[in-house]
């Protein structure tokens, strides 16, 4: 199951977000240990949208690791980094999810959550 991370965000504001990506494990005392998870190779993707289960409607925002998407870059630490530069999203509740896609071809949900952007009071007059 992915962790679940609710986010907020102002609208018209940079968009930039960090994880950690780790596999837990439960040791003999039931304590959790997390191993970070080496993203070297991984196909990365993360999708924002009014509704999950619409398939027909593109998404609000996109960001990736590989051609043609950009703003997601992976360490071998098990470091997320999204830099969607200014995200000018319609102030709303979302809903998000980061896929990745190993060298085999499995696929893998780790984080989804809701995305709720709020407008933000500060901004250019109109024309």
């Amino acid at each position: 199951m992915p962790a679940t991370i609710h986010l907020s965000h102002y609208r018209g504001d940079t968009f930039q977000q960090a994880f950690l990506i780790e596999e837990l494990a439960v040791d003999a005392a039931c304590a959790e240990n997390g191993t970070p998870i080496d993203l070297t190779g991984y196909e990365i993707r993360m999708q924002i949208r009014a509704d999950a289960s619409d398939r027909t409607t593109a998404p609000l925002a996109e960001f990736g690791n590989t051609s043609p998407l950009t703003g997601i870059t992976g360490s071998a630490a098990g470091e997320l980094e999204i830099d969607g530069g200014i995200l000018d999203v319609p102030a709303g509740n979302y809903t998000y999810d980061i896929e990745f896609t190993d060298g085999d071809g499995v696929v893998t949900t780790h984080i989804d959550g809701e995305f709720i952007v709020t407008d933000d009071a500060t901004h250019d007059q109109p024309d």
